[in-house]
């Protein structure tokens, strides 16, 4: 560096910072693939638990536990999701009685090279409602 004039003799003016730029796209893409992936996880949670509340729901409307196993099939497709989903649904139709509907689905995450292939997770959800003991052409009286 000549100290007189304040300018470097090395020829490298200018190229400072350059050759990082390379570094930096791969560190974006790899976060962006990252955020994607909890993305997917986040809202196959949410299609789940809209699943269960709606099998819940029409279980106890309904008392037929075909509808309400359709009900959760169709509000999971109607969230966007494509997947199967395992529905479980457990208690009995009388008065006063609680019905859980449990949602079980496999999520494809996205392949970041470097760190993982393909991967799944499971996401679960539960919801449960209770028969109205009040309510007209059941069977028995309401002792609860």
């Amino acid at each position: 560096m000549n100290y007189s004039t304040g300018h470097s003799t090395s020829g490298e003016e200018g190229l400072g910072g350059v050759e990082v730029l390379p570094i930096g796209v791969l560190v974006l893409t790899i976060v962006t693939m990252l955020v994607m992936t909890a993305w997917n996880v986040i809202d196959a949670k949410f299609a789940a638990t809209a699943a269960a509340r709606e099998g819940a729901r029409t279980a106890v409307e309904t008392f037929d536990l075909g509808t309400a196993r359709s009900a959760s099939v169709l509000a999971w497709t109607q969230h966007g999701r494509r997947t199967p989903i395992d529905v479980n649904i457990a208690g009995s139709m009388q008065r006063c009685s609680r019905v859980t509907v449990r949602i079980s689905a496999e999520v494809e995450s996205i392949s970041i090279p470097v760190l993982k292939r393909w991967s799944t997770t499971t996401v679960h959800s539960t919801h449960s409602e209770v028969f109205d003991p009040f309510r007209a052409g059941m069977p028995g009286e309401a002792r609860c």
